[in-house]
This record gives structure tokens, C-alpha cells and sequence, in this order.
């Protein structure tokens, strides 16, 4: 993953149940329990249309999902009331022979007042994980641990508002300063047209280079050097707005580009729709927004992309692209290049959220020379790049991590358009 990689995939991975997997090909013979989670971890209900739908979905063995399975289903009370803003129903789910996903409907009721959104949650129950499928063969099991639980929740959030969805970021664009490949602008196309006073605010946005590599320590924060953002031009007409830094950006380098606040997790001025909908990376796992985004860019001939190795932030070795022939090099690692669709539950990873797109190319084919240098790091050598050309492409990729089966980087594939 990128230094400044995309925040809402650490978000989205905190704030969604992952519970004790193991790759089933290393507990070969043993019987395994099928473990269940929810396609989201808060969703937004609108109260007018009576209700609210939840996908629950089971992972395991093959002969476990082969079977029928019923999983109790239990209410909790937040700020909504059990009775009087939703109807508790239903009380199991069952998947069929084979089935892998069940969708179900919970009543959600009038209450014919004008308030603030209001919450509950849904737990669905299964067997306890027994201690000998949490630790891997030839791992023995400490004395008295105990069984994990299964279980998976999500919040359902209520509004009495018709318009529930959160806006996201559908686009990218560099602007290249003239002559060179310093970037002077960049533009970002909304999925829906959003607040003209704060999508045209500098202070709604941070950028960082994220070259030299430093972490902000308890802040939670992966940023390099803060870069000033001169202006913030909205656009209604094409749902986007034009991000002038207070200087030209150097080619070469990466930059991250996310909501303003103190750290990764904090937006302080969070971007909305005209319906007041806060913007989200991942509609498909967090259907209310929360205000946060993080997109990572670079352009130039050669690119310098540092990787960080684990949750604090250790820097672990860099990744670099060089262009042979004529054109430059635009890289893009964003929440947009990923869908539900391409989401592996067993590894909790989408493997296409990042793009290398070869720009400005003449008539002829050019190489692309990619080394990666360092300890590999799962969820960077997970988010495989796809690389888009309008001239064919040769590709010489050198990867040198810790474990040569998790290459450093990897690609998914060659658009040529």
C-alpha cells in the first residue's frame, strides 16, 4: 500500500466485523465453521419508505456452505426505540443449500415527528469459533483460551428524510502545468451535485507531498508535507470542483489529497450533497457518510511511491515506475477504482483500487519498468494496479519483498484503449 494510502481502507476494514479468518487452504481436514458479516456496518434507512433492507452473508469451507444454516437475530436500542421507530423482525436468518447471501427486509415505523436521525443495531449470532480453527496447524493452543465469538453487527441509522445517499468521489483528473510535468491543478468529479460553500472552501480539503515519508504518531495520521491549497472552484454543471495549490506541484512525487481535520479519521469540515449527505469513500460498506476521503496521486516520467509496513507507520521500502518512450506516467489509487463487486472476504481486500495510466503517448509502443524494493505489505500487494495505455505496452516488473509469493506490487491488467 501507498505511504498516504486511500484512509477509508483502514477506516473501512476498522468499522467493519472481521472476525479471526484464515486462509481455508492451510486448515485442510479440519471442520470449520461457516462465519457470517454484514455487506455494510451502518445503513441509512429513509423512514417514508417502511423499511430497510440488510445483506448478511456466510463464508466457509465448501462442505459448510453446501448445508442449510439458520442464524438467530437479535435488536438493540440506540437512540431509536424498538416498537415505536422499527419493528424487530425478523428473529433468524436462514441461508439455503448453497447460498452464500440472504437479504431481509426490517420494518421501519412512523413516528410522525420532525427529529435528528436515530439508530439501532442488528446482530446476527453464529457458533462460537472453537480456539484450534483460530491458531494455524502446528500452532499450539494456549492453555484455557477461549472460543471467539460469531458474530456479526451493523447500525441502521433512521432519517426522515427520502434522500439517503451519501455523495462519493466518481473522478480525478491532474491539470499539468505548461511545459513540464509539474501538476498545477487538480479536479475532482462528484457522483452528485454537492454544497457550493463548502466544495468551494480550500479549507475542506488537505494535501500532503508525500515525500519525504513522516507519521504524525498518535494522531493516527500517514501525511508527509502539508502543501497550502490556494482556491476551490466549484462547478455545478459537471459536479466538480478545480483545486489550485498555493504552488505547482514537482513531478515525480506522490501526493495525497483528503477531507480537512487533525488525522486520517477526523474530517473538521466535512463536504455534503445539497441534501446535507456527508461524503463516503465506500458506499458499499458504510452507506452513511462520514465526511472522509483520501485519494493518492502522481505524475512524471519516473515515479517515487514509498510504502509503509504496518499500523505504525514504519516506512518499508519504495516503489518506482519509469517510462521508456514517449509520454508520462499518471498514477491513481482511489475508493472509485475498487467496487463491491471485485471485495474478497477472505482477505478483506478489492484487487483493483489503484491505476497507472500512460498519458500524452505518441504512435509508438512504450515499456514500463516497475522495481518494488522492500518488505511486501498486504494490502498494497492485495490492490493490484491496472495499467491503461492507448499504445501497447511492455511491462518489466522487478519485485523484491520478504515473501516471494507477496510481490510487492502486482498487476492486475493491460487496458489498451
Amino acid at each position: 500500500m501507498i505511504a498516504l494510502r486511500h484512509r477509508r481502507r483502514r477506516a473501512s476494514i476498522a468499522h467493519r466485523p472481521i472476525i479471526g479468518r484464515l486462509p481455508i487452504e492451510s486448515l485442510e481436514g479440519r471442520a470449520l465453521l461457516s462465519r457470517v458479516f454484514f455487506d455494510t456496518q451502518v445503513v441509512r434507512a429513509a423512514e417514508p419508505t417502511g423499511s430497510v433492507e440488510l445483506t448478511l452473508r456466510r463464508f466457509g469451507p465448501p462442505e459448510q456452505l453446501a448445508a442449510e444454516e439458520t442464524f438467530p437475530v437479535s435488536y438493540g436500542d440506540e437512540t431509536a426505540t424498538s416498537g415505536v421507530d422499527y419493528q424487530p423482525t425478523p428473529t433468524s436468518v436462514t441461508f439455503a443449500p448453497g447460498e452464500e447471501s440472504v437479504t431481509f427486509s426490517v420494518p421501519i415505523l412512523p413516528d410522525q415527528e420532525d427529529d435528528d436521525d436515530e439508530t439501532f443495531t442488528v446482530t446476527a449470532t453464529g457458533d462460537p469459533i472453537p480456539p484450534e480453527e483460530i491458531f494455524p496447524p502446528g500452532i499450539p493452543v494456549p492453555p484455557g483460551f477461549p472460543p471467539q465469538l460469531n458474530v456479526a453487527t451493523t447500525t441502521v441509522r433512521i432519517s426522515d428524510s427520502a434522500d439517503i445517499t451519501s455523495p462519493t468521489i466518481a473522478g480525478l483528473q491532474m491539470i499539468p502545468a505548461r511545459g513540464g510535468h509539474r501538476i498545477a491543478a487538480v479536479r475532482l468529479t462528484f457522483s452528485e451535485p454537492m454544497d457550493p460553500a463548502l466544495a468551494s472552501n480550500p479549507a475542506s480539503y488537505a494535501l500532503f507531498a508525500q515525500y519525504p515519508f513522516r507519521f504524525m504518531g498518535s494522531t493516527g495520521s500517514y501525511n508527509g508535507t502539508p502543501i497550502a491549497i490556494r482556491s476551490a472552484t466549484y462547478e455545478p454543471a459537471s459536479n466538480s470542483v478545480l483545486l489550485q495549490p498555493a504552488r505547482q506541484l514537482p513531478g515525480s512525487l506522490a501526493y495525497v489529497l483528503r477531507h480537512a481535520g487533525p488525522d486520517d479519521f477526523t474530517p473538521i469540515l466535512p463536504l455534503t450533497d445539497l441534501a446535507g449527505n456527508p461524503i463516503t469513500s465506500f458506499p458499499e460498506f458504510d452507506a452513511f457518510g462520514n465526511g472522509q476521503f483520501s485519494l493518492t496521486f502522481a505524475r512524471g516520467r519516473r515515479l517515487l511511491l514509498q510504502e509503509i509496513g504496518s499500523a505504525f507507520g514504519t516506512p518499508n521500502g519504495v516503489t518506482l515506475f519509469q517510462l521508456q518512450g514517449r509520454g508520462t506516467l499518471e498514477f491513481v489509487q482511489a475508493p472509485f477504482l475498487s467496487s463491491s463487486e471485485s471485495f474478497d472476504p477472505d482477505t478483506q481486500i478489492f484487487p483493483t483500487s489503484s491505476e497507472l495510466r500512460v498519458v500524452e503517448a505518441g504512435p509508438t509502443p512504450v515499456t514500463i519498468v516497475g522495481r518494488g524494493v522492500g518488505p511486501r505489505y498486504l494490502f498494497f500487494s492485495g490492490n493490484a494496479i491496472r495499467v491503461v495505455s492507448p499504445v501497447p505496452v511492455n511491462l518489466r516488473l522487478q519485485n523484491r519483498s520478504d515473501d516471494p509469493t507477496f510481490p510487492t506490487f502486482q498487476v492486475s491488467e493491460v487496458v489498451i484503449t
